[in-house]
């Protein structure tokens, strides 16, 4: 199991109205949001 990715700072009022529809899903909140956008991601190999 990966270790949980720590949170980016508080939302902004901008960013809140954006990810407002994930925000609303039961189990994904605020502190989901942000560990999601402190999150990185590498894709290799995505040629054909």
């Amino acid at each position: 199991m990966f270790p949980l990715i720590e949170p980016s700072p508080a939302l902004e009022p901008a960013r809140i109205t954006r990810y407002s529809r994930q925000l609303m899903l039961p189990g994904f909140g605020e502190l989901a949001q942000r560990r999601l956008r402190a999150a990185r991601v590498l894709v290799l190999g995505a040629g054909g």
